[in-house]
């Protein structure tokens, strides 16, 4: 491996991580296919179809980036990827990021609002759909315990 070259490895996804300088990509290049031969050569497949790159370039001049090619397919450049569970801009602002999640969360709070107003005030029964529904939501069970404790309809919003 290049010192200018990192592989990031997580479950099933491998990440080449690399740093060009001079205009030189071949330390890159050659990276990526020491890596797809050593999947073909331990049994594994590439899934081409899913594997993106993401170009950060930040000089003044910007050039035209050729695409890789693995196994005779061309990978596309993307101008954002989501990498464990972090949403990343080819400019590295956290905008994208922010507004992904800020819009999740907001999508979660309307159930929620809407799931307090079908259920307030309905007692026992009623508060195990709620916990249901807070589970489902993948808020999970430490949320559930927290906001509800003992039985009350305890509030957090």
């Amino acid at each position: 491996m290049h010192s200018s070259n990192h592989i990031i490895k997580f479950a099933d996804d491998t990440t080449v991580v690399a740093l060009i300088s001079k205009n030189d990509e071949s330390a890159y290049r050659e990276e990526v296919q020491q890596l797809t031969d050593w999947c073909r050569t331990n049994n594994l497949s590439l899934n081409v179809d899913k594997t993106k790159e993401m170009v950060v370039d930040f000089r003044r001049t910007r050039r035209d980036h050729s695409p890789l090619h693995i196994d005779g397919s061309t990978v596309e450049i993307v101008k954002s990827t989501k990498f464990l569970g972090v949403h990343l801009a080819e400019d590295l602002t956290w905008s994208l990021n922010i507004s992904t999640i800020t819009k999740k969360a907001q999508q979660r709070l309307y159930f929620l609002r809407r799931l307090r107003k079908a259920h307030a005030g309905d007692g026992y029964r009623n508060e195990h759909r709620y916990t249901d529904s807070l589970s489902q939501l993948g808020l999970g069970h430490d949320y559930r315990t927290a906001t509800l404790s003992g039985g009350s309809q305890t509030q957090v919003w």
